[in-house]
């Protein structure tokens, strides 16, 4: 059950296998393409398009907090993706969009997308204020991954 933060209202939770669930404000999925390979006909003849390789762009969440422990989860990640880089230790998640359903902690899936082969690549800091709410969230990362999916809703 997610621990609602009654100052702010996340609207999104992303689910990393071995990790755990994150809360973000923001986020921008990746966009999916598949360019378009054009083959010659003759001459006289018109070019045949036929589908190539499919290309997706970053995964970036903005204003990250762990549901429960610590917000250092992502540092020894990114350490092993720089310091292994021919075994990069992807993992697979899953982006919620969710809206409360009443009780404190409840929500009701609206969206769900299914993030493939999913790395760190850039982390924007902590941005400290000496007043304010002392509310501490990652400002900003920068996934890679190799697929995004729209999943189907159950239920819907």
């Amino acid at each position: 059950m997610i621990s609602a933060n009654m100052r702010k209202n996340y609207d999104f939770v992303l689910e990393i296998a071995g990790i755990d669930q994150l809360l973000i404000q923001e986020c921008t999925l990746p966009d999916v393409e598949v360019a378009e390979v054009m083959h010659g006909a003759g001459i006289g003849m018109p070019d045949t398009k036929t589908p190539g390789k499919k290309k997706v762009t970053d995964f970036t969440v903005k204003k990250v907090m762990p549901v429960e422990g610590p917000d250092n989860w992502v540092w020894p990640w990114l350490d092993l993706v720089h310091s292994q880089p021919r075994h990069i230790s992807s993992r697979y998640a899953i982006l919620k969009m969710v809206a409360p359903l009443g009780p404190p902690g409840a929500y009701r899936t609206l969206a769900r997308y299914e993030l493939i082969e999913l790395w760190p690549k850039k982390v924007t800091g902590l941005s400290f204020k000496r007043e304010g709410d002392g509310e501490n969230v990652m400002e900003e990362i920068v996934f890679s991954c190799t697929n995004c999916i729209k999943l189907p809703e159950i239920g819907i």
